[in-house]
């Protein structure tokens, strides 16, 4: 008996929509413990509207699975978020949302892209190490006074990558 793959997410632009979503789960996916919510919905729309800012929407049929947000300035991208329902991960969603936002990146004129993790995010660090990340420097009581931040950041190519056509690197 064979099983039939999994269709791939849809990625697409974050809608007005979306917003309030990715606000609600910024907080369950990527501030658990901090007690503060950098990201409530006017922030973030403010955010979205910037004209170097791309944010991206994972979709499997009709649900929402992943949320991207980076911006753009002086030939950097920076990825503000990434985030995978828990249902959903390790089955190449972020990969994804990540290599979408690189090419975004590249049309929208950055040499690299940066970001910053959790030092306590093993599996984010071992995630983004795998796509070419490395380790930049790190910042003391960056989340909240009361963890550090691990900077990374990977120089992104001019070409696309040959390895992966439609430009989703597995992990």
């Amino acid at each position: 008996m064979s099983t039939v793959p999994e269709p791939a997410p849809r990625i697409d632009t974050l809608s007005p929509r979306d917003v309030a979503w990715v606000a609600s789960l910024v907080p369950q996916l990527l501030e658990t413990g901090l007690g503060h919510r950098s990201w409530p919905v006017r922030i973030l729309m403010a955010h979205l509207r910037a004209p170097a800012s791309v944010g991206l929407a994972a979709r499997s049929g009709r649900q929402r699975i992943g949320f991207a947000v980076m911006q753009v300035a002086n030939a950097a991208a920076h990825l503000d978020l990434l985030g995978v329902l828990p249902a959903f991960r390790r089955r190449g969603v972020a990969s994804r949302l990540l290599a979408q936002l690189e090419r975004h990146a590249l049309e929208l004129g950055a040499a690299r892209l940066t970001l910053e993790l959790r030092e306590s995010n093993a599996a984010g660090r071992r995630f983004y190490e795998a796509l070419g990340y490395r380790e930049c420097g790190r910042e003391a009581h960056y989340y909240c006074g009361r963890e550090t931040a691990v900077h990374m950041q990977r120089a992104l190519a001019t070409g696309t990558d040959q390895r992966w056509p439609d430009g989703a690197r597995p992990i």
